[in-house]
């Protein structure tokens, strides 16, 4: 079985940012971290077809434990269409064991077991805002990359003006929104 090059996954504040950008209609989305948004939305509006935004186990139930009842529900409205849970799931017992590995680098137990679910499900990248998990886990990662949204997309490296792969069909208003285009 040969390894999709675009098996993406994005962690839980990436996710949140990814959400953020796709919502901002009226105008660019915001500080914090307005780049890695605007990176995000291109990222996913250029990645080629067929491939998509994967959630680990982790980041689903992070995202699942948001008390705030309309952010939650807008997470799940977006997962539900526009984002893939890995499958099959990796084996709990694996990621636990490769995750007590990751914890001797990093103190961030939910990153460590979203870094070893990416490793288990072949991910290539994840792509994540959180400088200390970049810092601290990037070099001990086994089969995926580490990015920040805005390296990922430099990385892609689509020609200035090319056409998107994903359009936004022209009754969503993004369709009018000009600041995610290339």
């Amino acid at each position: 079985m040969s390894r999709d090059s675009t098996m993406i996954a994005l962690d839980s504040n990436a996710m949140t940012y990814w959400i953020a950008a796709m919502s901002a209609v009226a105008r660019p989305p915001a500080d914090p971290c307005q780049q890695e948004k605007i990176a995000l939305a291109r990222i996913f509006f250029w990645m080629p077809d067929g491939s998509g935004f994967n959630l680990t186990p982790t980041v689903e139930a992070e995202y699942q434990a948001i008390r705030d009842r309309p952010k939650l529900d807008n997470h799940e409205s977006w997962s539900l269409v526009m984002l893939c849970p890995v499958r099959p799931l990796p084996d709990s017992n694996m990621v636990a064991v490769r995750a007590t590995e990751l914890s001797k680098h990093h103190s961030g137990t939910n990153d460590c077991q979203i870094v070893a679910e990416c490793e288990l499900t072949n991910m290539v990248a994840l792509l994540t805002c959180d400088p200390r998990l970049l810092k601290n886990l990037s070099a001990e990662a086994r089969g995926v990359q580490l990015f920040r949204p805005t390296e990922y997309w430099e990385r892609m490296s689509v020609p200035k003006g090319k056409m998107p792969i994903r359009h936004p069909h022209s009754s969503n208003p993004m369709s009018q929104c000009t600041w995610w285009h290339w």
